[in-house]
């Protein structure tokens, strides 16, 4: 874990950011930490982060909350892209370390991933802030939406992808729902086997973009919500209840 202190790009600074990791040079840890810390392309903000490699998207999310969630020094701030995009390019270290993968272009990905989009379909994708507004979206019952957080911060997956790219999908009852049939609480882990074809979150989120002009979802709750999905959801379905009949 290291503790440092609290900047943000200028835009100079996000635009070289972007371009280390469109072009993903040998030495990019090295030179990502270099900008970090750089006096001429970022401004100091006189607070401190620890940056350590967060088991997952909560954790993530979690640690990030006492700065910028609400009562945090930094809330107001929280819409700020140079500030996300430095606070991704301090993580890019331990994030890319703790990862056993071999390959570093993988597990770095596109740029997406660590500059936040000014587009409302791809800001999710940020690896840092992605993981903070869903945690905030559904505080202070954040647990409902570990659909979007139980995954590793640089694999964020299928689910995350198809959930937290839809609004009406990202929080409230459905988030919850997403997260009681998908989410294994006793393993803290993406139950085995969601992508298959029956009951996918691919088949999740078509589903109710279909009945989004039919039924008022979003003032059910996930408990009704999970008796009116179809059968090709009844595995899932049944886990879910399971899951809530033995208090998990």
């Amino acid at each position: 874990m290291k503790k440092l202190e609290i900047r943000k790009f200028t835009s100079e600074g996000s635009e070289i950011f972007a371009n280390l990791i469109q072009n993903k040079p040998i030495n990019i840890i090295e030179e990502v930490n270099k900008l970090v810390i750089s006096e001429s392309i970022t401004v100091r903000l006189d607070k401190n982060i620890e940056i350590n490699a967060p088991k997952n998207r909560y954790e993530l999310a979690s640690s990030l909350w006492s700065i910028f969630g609400k009562g945090g020094p930094l809330f107001k701030m929280r819409a700020d892209r140079d500030l996300w995009n430095w606070v991704s390019a301090a993580y890019l270290e331990p994030l890319v370390i703790a990862d056993d993968r071999k390959d570093i272009n993988t597990k770095i990905g596109g740029v997406d991933r660590w500059i936040l989009s000014n587009s409302i379909l791809y800001a999710h994708r940020h690896l840092i802030s992605g993981p903070f507004f869903a945690f905030e979206a559904n505080y202070p019952e954040e647990k409902n939406a570990m659909c979007q957080l139980a995954t590793p911060v640089l694999m964020p997956g299928e689910l995350v992808e198809r959930i937290s790219g839809k609004r009406q999908l990202a929080s409230g009852s459905v988030c919850h729902l997403a997260t009681l049939l998908y989410y294994d609480r006793k393993t803290n882990l993406l139950r085995e086997g969601i992508t298959s074809k029956s009951g996918s979150p691919k088949k999740f989120s078509y589903y109710f973009t279909q009945i989004d002009r039919t039924l008022d979802y979003e003032g059910m709750s996930a408990s009704e919500l999970l008796d009116l999905l179809p059968k090709n959801f009844s595995k899932w379905v049944e886990l879910a209840k399971l899951d809530k009949k033995q208090g998990k």
